[in-house]
């Protein structure tokens, strides 16, 4: 994150997502989970959320 004050009004920001491109996951959860066609009992496993891919944000704020 980088940011800067225009004046004491006006304030940019830019954040920079995953600015490696790393594949790994941002968070991993072991729980059941039943995929159709899976017995009823379902299956044990780690279960991942990855991470965001390479991605920018520019915001402002401005104070009134």
């Amino acid at each position: 994150m980088l940011g800067y004050e225009v004046n004491k009004k006006l304030s940019l920001q830019a954040e920079v997502f995953n600015m490696l491109n790393r594949n790994d996951p941002a968070i991993t959860y072991f729980h059941t989970s039943r995929l159709s066609g899976e017995s009823s009992d379902g299956v044990r496993d780690f279960h991942f959320q990855p991470v965001e891919p390479v991605s920018f944000r520019l915001s402002f704020t401005l104070k009134i």
